[in-house]
């Protein structure tokens, strides 16, 4: 997901890992969300309205060493800004606050919070079953809401 305003990108998945990604500023507006200065005629955010030779792989070890001679064309920085271990499972929902705090969710039963400022998780909010999806409150971000299996929302 991308940060509010517009700088990262944070990923989740089977590493356990909650990734960080710098977004090059050249490349994305987050007033209208779009690419180089090109807008969506529908003014959504879909990635397909983007032609193939703007495609990036962020994972591929060969498409980064080709990347590294364009390394100014790049949306997003191929190297993590950060890296959050902490989670012994899946990682499946991360969100994002206005003040860049991050919250990933995780079958491990737990949530965490990030601040992406720092190296370190905050705080771990315990879960009695896995943990499938977590956002912050759209005006006070200083609370947040977790689902659970439990077929339970929390509101924290």
């Amino acid at each position: 997901k991308v940060s509010p305003d517009g700088k990262y990108i944070c990923t989740g998945g089977q590493d356990s890992k909650v990734v960080v990604w710098s977004i090059g500023s050249s490349h994305y507006n987050v007033k209208n969300r779009s690419h180089s200065g090109h807008s969506s005629m529908n003014g959504s955010d879909d990635l397909d309205a983007y032609s193939n030779e703007d495609s990036q792989s962020i994972d591929s070890k060969e498409n980064t060493k080709s990347n590294n001679t364009s390394k100014s064309n790049n949306i997003v920085n191929t190297t993590p800004y950060r890296v959050y271990e902490g989670h012994t499972a899946d990682v499946i929902d991360v969100a994002w606050s206005k003040s860049n705090f991050i919250l990933s969710a995780s079958v491990d039963q737990t949530v965490s919070l990030w601040l992406v400022s720092r190296n370190e998780r905050i705080h771990l909010f315990r879960h009695p079953d896995i943990v499938t999806s977590v956002d912050f409150h759209p005006i006070h971000d200083r609370y947040f809401i977790t689902g659970c299996f439990d077929k339970r929302l929390r509101l924290w």
